[in-house]
């Protein structure tokens, strides 16, 4: 039998695939625009395989996100014709 899970508590070893992505933006005064941003993407939770990019381009990082997308959409199974 399966242990009981608290509030917020996540098994990722029964999970299908599941992908995270968190962008944080900041303004950093002194630097270029100020404008700052970390990217941090999972493809695969169950991998726990992370990439973190950090810039200081706004289109950077849409294309991180495209990016990510991309990838993470490929790996989501497809289902059959219904």
């Amino acid at each position: 039998m399966p242990s009981p899970k608290r509030a917020g508590q996540w098994d990722a070893s029964s999970a299908e695939a599941v992908a995270l992505l968190v962008v944080r933006v900041w303004r950093e005064p002194g630097h270029r625009d100020e404008f700052r941003a970390r990217v941090t993407t999972v493809v695969d939770i169950r991998s726990g395989a992370e990439d973190v990019q950090a810039t200081d381009d706004p289109d950077r990082v849409l294309a991180l996100v495209r990016r990510w997308l991309d990838r993470a959409s490929a790996r989501i199974p497809k289902e059959p014709d219904r």
